[in-house]
């Protein structure tokens, strides 16, 4: 299969997924293109060159191909490294923000078209839900509290006393993420 990520971030969501494929033990292909932001194909390359390492150890064949955003008016399964026959999924954490204008010329509607052309098997959607700049203060820190609150939790839930990838220093800099986006929120 084929992943389409347009916000790899650090790359942590692959991990559990290539343990598992792994676990299976089948013989599976993964390939993962990323779309970097100018400026910021060194840190994507770094999440490749990790995710390439747990491959290999792995014994799972795998795939990673930087695509530069200014190359998006360009996307095809083969300028992304994709062959026909892939399955193809597409992960669109924090990309689509949301537009005021009405009218169909704007980059987010044509990304989306894009991407419809490729004829995803998957697509997922990640979006901040909190409204954070027209609330009155009160509902604005009530709302903040209860949506950071569930997100620390999340976090909580997903690593106390578990065997798993998210060590104490990933853990450490996730939250204080966090909290500088609640800070920054309030």
């Amino acid at each position: 299969f084929c992943v389409v990520d347009f916000e790899i971030g650090q790359g942590k969501q692959y991990l559990h997924l290539l343990n598992a494929l792994s676990a299976r033990g089948q013989n599976v292909a993964v390939k993962i293109a990323a779309v970097a932001e100018k400026g910021g194909e060194e840190r994507v390359r770094a999440v490749g060159d990790m995710l390439r390492l747990l491959a290999e150890r792995l014994r799972i064949r795998f795939e990673f191909k930087i695509v530069a955003t200014q190359k998006i008016t360009e996307l095809t399964r083969e300028s992304l490294g994709c062959d026909a026959d892939d399955v193809l999924m597409v992960n669109f954490a924090f990309k689509l923000i949301p537009d005021k204008t009405v009218s169909t010329e704007n980059p987010r509607d044509e990304l989306l078209r894009r991407v419809k052309r490729l004829a995803p098997r998957v697509v997922t959607v990640v979006e901040q839900e909190i409204n954070g700049n027209t609330a009155p203060l009160l509902a604005r820190v009530a709302e903040t509290l209860s949506y950071y609150g569930a997100l620390l939790e999340s976090i909580e839930a997903t690593t106390v006393g578990k065997d798993n990838s998210i060590n104490n220093s990933d853990r450490v800099r996730l939250e204080e993420g966090l909290s500088r986006k609640l800070h920054n929120a309030v």
